[in-house]
């Protein structure tokens, strides 16, 4: 138990000291839970600190204005960038997923101002979530790279494909894939120059303009193909699924 004890604590704060709070206190703070985290892994505040006063200092803390969710996402970024740190590339898989959010309050009120989730007619609401996974090339999980969290405004469900089409990247939701591009992208800069990110891109970031981005950005990529749609001239006919069988279609360097 010694032994485990040490490795979390050496894991909670090679994952967190770099998180810039504005008080170090608030860093040592951050590292503390995440090491109660590590020990006593429940998913509920409640599960990991059994303990009143315990409890109460990380319900303080998850609740500060002061804490920046930013600020801890990048330092995890930081840590699994460094662990890539002189390997010659790192697979950084994104998707995304939407987080279910139950609260009474919220039911009556949506005082937290939580946003569509999932089907629209189950009326679920939460968070939607982009996760970017390093991994290393024999298949060690490195840490989070990137991740960005938001909520789907009521309103978007009611676009048409059209007007979709007509939002800038940025203001869409596709554009949080290139969000969580960028930033991974920066963190390897800075924190392992000289290792390569391949970015693994679900079927969900299979869209033109994405596409277009990874391209223009010169992005090493792969991207699971979400239909079987038209390439190359249009005229032509061909299909995705004939051109992908002889040969690659495109290659990132």
């Amino acid at each position: 138990m010694k032994r485990e004890g040490a490795e979390f604590r050496r894991w909670a704060r090679e994952e967190f000291r770099s998180a810039e709070l504005g008080d170090a206190r608030r860093t040592l703070r951050l590292v503390k839970i995440a090491e109660r985290a590590a020990e006593r892994p429940g998913g509920r505040i409640s599960y990991v600190f059994p303990a009143g006063a315990e409890r109460q200092a990380a319900y303080d803390f998850v609740e500060a204005d002061a804490v920046d969710a930013a600020a801890i996402v990048d330092a995890m970024g930081a840590a699994a960038a460094s662990r890539a740190d002189g390997l010659p590339y790192a697979v950084v898989a994104i998707d995304g997923t939407g987080l279910s959010l139950l609260d009474k309050v919220q039911d009556a009120s949506n005082e937290k101002g939580f946003g569509p989730v999932g089907a629209v007619s189950t009326g679920v609401r939460g968070l939607k979530v982009m996760t970017a996974l390093a991994i290393s090339p024999s298949g060690v999980p490195l840490g989070i790279a990137g991740m960005n969290f938001w909520t789907r405004p009521q309103s978007a469900l009611s676009l048409s494909r059209a007007e979709r089409a007509k939002r800038k990247l940025g203001e869409s939701e596709i554009g949080r894939w290139a969000t969580v591009l960028e930033e991974s992208q920066e963190r390897f800069s800075r924190c392992a120059p000289d290792t390569k990110p391949w970015f693994q891109l679900d079927r969900g970031g299979d869209a033109r303009r994405l596409l277009q981005y990874l391209r223009d950005g010169r992005y090493l990529f792969t991207v699971r193909a979400r239909s079987d749609r038209n390439v190359g001239d249009y005229d032509t006919g061909q299909k995705l699924s004939h051109r992908s069988a002889k040969k690659a279609l495109a290659r990132a360097t």
